[in-house]
């Protein structure tokens, strides 16, 4: 049986979750700093002997050292948790309705990595939104999994995920060029 067409449209400010929202600001502030500490860094627009030579090397590395542990890679974890929550959330609310939950995910998450190509492709070399787009797709084919299944699955995940795609990119002959082309001290310097 169809489900209903059901209008759809924002959160109304009474059924929004504020704790998430202020989550998400605490993440995006993160991930805005990590961002702005990465991109103006070695390898990206300085090159190490340039920041080596700043009177303010020595502080930088310590303030780089507590950033380290207490933004970098935990913002954009905090990020993909409150992903994974919104899904949670959309799929109860729309369930509870009776609208046709997948067909408006799958739009939702269609154009999100349709943009995050774009934005990758076009603009922006270190864009994750392609990333975040393509996972929805596997949250979505994972959600009916047994929860032993998704903790075991996860587990691998977090313990293998990174040297996997990091063995990739080492055995992948044009990928591993490329990446060794951006970082040289001339590309740096050329930016």
């Amino acid at each position: 049986m169809p489900h209903p067409t059901l209008p759809t449209g924002p959160t109304r400010q009474g059924d929004r979750y504020e704790i998430l929202d202020v989550l998400r600001g605490f993440a995006l502030l993160g991930v805005l700093i990590a961002n702005l500490v990465e991109l103006g860094g070695e390898g990206v627009l300085a090159t190490a002997d340039q920041l080596a030579a700043l009177p303010s090397a020595a502080m930088d590395e310590q303030t780089n050292w507590l950033l380290n542990l207490f933004i970098f890679d935990k913002a954009n974890t905090l990020f993909a948790i409150l992903f994974g929550a919104g899904f949670w959330i959309m799929l109860e609310r729309l369930s509870a309705r009776g609208a046709a939950f997948e067909q408006i995910y799958l739009r939702r998450i269609a154009l999100l990595t349709a943009f995050g190509f774009l934005h990758l492709l076009g603009w922006f070399a270190w864009d994750i939104l392609h990333v975040y787009g393509l996972m929805a797709f596997v949250l979505l084919l994972s959600r009916k999994m047994p929860v032993r299944t998704m903790f075991w699955a996860g587990l691998l995940l977090m313990i293998f995920a990174r040297p996997m795609i990091e063995g990739f990119i080492g055995q992948n002959a044009y990928l591993s060029a490329q990446m060794d082309l951006a970082y040289t001290d001339a590309a740096v310097l050329g930016r």
